[in-house]
């Protein structure tokens, strides 16, 4: 071996171990806490509970309560042309037209117009319902900044919130939107633990860092990278180390240490060391440092060759409901206005506006939604190579915990490589990767949660995987921790050569 290299060895086992002393703790939380991600779900509810809660649009309501047509309220009517979302739901026996702007949600009545703002008071009945009339419960008061279960994105449209909560050291809270009066982030004592030792642990989830949205992408960004470099060189020597030859041939062992920590440490980073490179780079993928890979969000030239120009609101007829339906959401289609009516995320109904009127539409056949798609990507100057039809998720558009993806979906794969998703039912565009985006997502997800489809498709062999590989990776990071923090030491094999 040369001096050169026997230098250079020298140095990064120094490095390696100045590391190992700064990051062993590290490794072995984020092991231990990918096992709690596996059961952790965000406070911060998903349509799918929010609209479980929501009570129905039945007939009985619509025969009895008065529904202005959405340009008759006059807030929603001033703000449309900044309007991203709009809704139209049940509060109590009223409705209640719900829209999403730049400045966040807002509500008006939908039977006179009238803004609504909702305090304790108002949403006494609504606490009820989620906490249950079977325990005490109690008004706990207005959030209006950044918590632990409140900093969320989601929830800072929603802003003040305000926050009910049963009694006792194991209480439950709901915090409900003083501006649409619907629930926004629940918690349990479990789903608490769980967050704190599963996301909290994993990537420094605690709110003073994560509100600080730059200095949390740069600790997590740090840790990662130096992660990265303590496996990259760990194992460089771990390989460097080995004496196959002289162990072949008798005369010395594979691994010249006499310390028996440091011959585990040595064999265990050697069969785990390629497990800990991968868990650590592809959480650092996870976090997209410099912007390194394209965003997969529809672009605004895409949204609008599939679904037209938005109309004016004069254009939507008042609205009804017909059978069960629990939220009616405006939507446009080929830039005729069109309501889509949610039973629940996976049961929708498609209403176009006749005059005014609305008609029921029928489900669109696969060759309709598929031509329709193909047509959507050639208007924005793409080639289209070919359509797919998706019944069921493929490894690139599937659902993932609170990440709802509605099915069927239409796949359509352009000449440049992007590929576009859009919804079989409403013609809306829902996503596109590059190739780019779809190495990041194998680095990333594949890599780091195992999201493939053979074993999402498994739930419990998911599981099992989960547990096998933290468990694999936690037994080594544990002697590497003790082996840092122990300060066991090698006997050199001969003067003069320490690495």
């Amino acid at each position: 071996m040369g001096i050169r290299l026997q230098r250079g060895l020298h140095v990064a086992a120094r490095l390696h171990r100045v590391l190992g002393l700064a990051l062993a703790a590290l490794f072995v939380t984020w092991f231990a806490s990918g096992i709690a991600m596996v059961y952790y779900r965000p406070p911060l509810l998903d349509d799918a509970e929010r609209l479980g809660f929501a009570a129905p649009l039945d007939a009985t309501t619509t025969a009895t309560t008065r529904v202005l047509p959405a340009a008759a309220v006059p807030p929603l009517a001033a703000a449309w042309p900044d309007v991203s979302d709009l809704r139209l739901a049940r509060f109590g026996e009223r409705w209640l037209y719900r829209w999403r702007t730049g400045d966040g949600w807002q509500a008006a009545w939908a039977d006179d117009g009238t803004p609504a703002r909702f305090d304790g008071h108002a949403l006494a009945a609504e606490a009820r319902r989620w906490l249950g009339d079977a325990r005490s419960w109690r008004y706990v008061g207005e959030v209006d900044g950044d918590t632990q279960w409140t900093f969320f994105a989601g929830a800072r449209p929603h802003l003040p919130l305000l926050r009910f909560a049963t009694d006792g050291p194991l209480h439950r809270d709901v915090y409900f939107s003083s501006r649409t009066g619907e629930p926004v982030v629940a918690t349990t004592p479990g789903s608490r633990l769980l967050y704190l030792l599963g996301p909290g642990l994993h990537y420094f989830s605690f709110a003073p860092l994560r509100s600080a949205d730059s200095a949390w992408r740069t600790v997590v960004i740090v840790s990662s990278a130096l992660g990265v470099l303590l496996c990259v060189i760990g194992l460089v020597l771990g390989i460097a180390r080995l004496r196959l030859r002289r162990w072949w041939t008798g005369r010395a062992r594979a691994i010249p240490y006499a310390a028996p920590a440091l011959r585990r440490h040595h064999w265990s980073g050697l069969a785990f060391g390629v497990l800990g490179l991968t868990f650590v780079t592809s959480g650092l993928l996870s976090m997209n440092p410099g912007r390194m890979f394209p965003p997969t969000a529809v672009d605004a030239r895409t949204e609008a060759a599939a679904l037209g120009p938005p109309p004016p609101l004069e254009a939507y007829p008042a609205p009804v409901a017909a059978g069960p339906t629990r939220e009616l959401h405006w939507h446009r289609r080929a830039g005729r206005p069109a309501l889509v009516a949610l039973v629940s995320l996976d049961e929708r109904r498609v209403y176009l506006a006749r005059g005014q009127a609305w008609q029921i539409e029928p489900p669109w056949s696969r060759e309709a939604a598929t031509a329709h798609a193909a047509a959507a990507v050639s208007a924005t100057g793409a080639s289209v190579l070919r359509t797919e039809w998706l019944a069921r998720f493929d490894d690139h558009y599937y659902a993932r915990k609170e990440r709802h993806r509605p099915l069927p979906a239409v796949r359509v794969i352009a000449s440049d490589g992007r590929w576009f998703y859009f919804d079989g039912v409403t013609g809306a565009p829902l996503s596109t990767t590059s190739p780019a985006t779809r190495v990041r997502r194998w680095l990333y997800h594949g890599l780091h949660s195992f999201d493939v489809q053979w074993l999402l498709q498994r739930p419990r062999l998911w599981e099992a995987t989960i547990w096998a590989v933290s468990l694999a990776g936690l037994a080594f990071a544990t002697l590497a921790a003790r082996l840092a923090f122990g300060g066991a030491r090698r006997k050199p094999r001969r003067p003069g050569v320490m690495l």
